[in-house]
């Protein structure tokens, strides 16, 4: 891994990006600090048919519905005050507590 200072990135600044590109990871120091790295860019690759077809292939999770009615099924916006429930009601700063 190379490092280069942040004062010479500028003049450099194409080749070390080319360099990124072919798959190397460059540190960028100040004042010998490393404080940032250029390196290629994370691409989500493609998945074969067959890649596919063994996601689907795995077993079932036979405890999903189970899981899934054990949850309380009240849906509430958070932000909605006509949602909240009097126990959840946001108090004004001016307002005691009770």
């Amino acid at each position: 891994m190379e490092r280069t200072a942040l004062r010479n990135l500028r003049g450099q600044v194409a080749a070390l990006v080319r360099r990124a590109e072919a798959g190397e990871t460059i540190v960028v120091t100040v004042h010998g600090r490393e404080v940032a790295q250029l390196g290629p860019a994370r691409r989500d690759p493609w998945r074969t048919w067959a890649e596919v077809q063994n996601i689907f292939a795995r077993p079932v999770d036979t405890d999903c519905v189970a899981d899934r009615d054990s949850v309380n099924q009240i849906i509430e916006d958070p932000f909605d005050e006509r949602s909240r429930t009097p126990s959840r009601q946001r108090r004004h700063r001016s307002q005691p507590p009770e």
